[in-house]
């Protein structure tokens, strides 16, 4: 059901609804990726909030890949203006500097929280669409997930 819940895409899925544990009404969930595609801010803010005192020793922040910007339409257009709201919806790499800032990335000092990124850069060759998972688009990316990890750039 939590899968079910944050995978919502509004753009591709209905959104998912669940009786309350307490018998109330049912709640409503959609992907939040209208408002932080990279939650990892929000998921230690809630961890703080729940486990108030708690050393947290790590965060893992895991991204669907990072994609090469593609040319802007002109920016006058209304296709500019769409390309903006999509740009701003789908940016994840400002909570990753934010975070980077407050913890560095990596290993850190003993004692501290320790943070990483796994967000492997897409070439544009490779930008589907999302919803494609044939197996040949499949193998791609898993192609470019080991490269990311065993070339060391996922324990930076």
């Amino acid at each position: 059901e939590a899968g079910r819940a944050t995978s919502a895409a509004p753009s591709f899925f209905p959104p998912a609804s669940f009786l309350s544990p307490s018998g109330g009404a049912p709640a409503v969930y959609q992907d939040g990726g209208l408002l932080a595609n990279n939650p990892a801010a929000i998921a230690l803010a809630e961890a703080k909030a729940l486990y108030p005192g708690a050393k947290i020793a790590c965060v893992a922040s895991f991204g669907t890949g990072a994609f090469e910007p593609r040319p802007v339409a002109k920016p006058t257009s209304f296709a500019h203006a769409l390309s903006t709201l999509a740009g701003a919806a789908t940016r994840t790499e400002e909570v990753h500097s934010l975070l980077c800032g407050v913890f560095g990335e990596g290993g850190g000092e003993a004692g501290a929280t320790h943070y990483y990124r796994f967000n492997p850069p897409v070439p544009t060759a490779k930008q589907g669409r999302m919803d494609d998972t044939s197996p040949q688009v499949l193998l791609q990316y898993q192609a470019l997930g080991r490269a990311y990890v065993s070339d060391g750039l996922g324990a930076a």
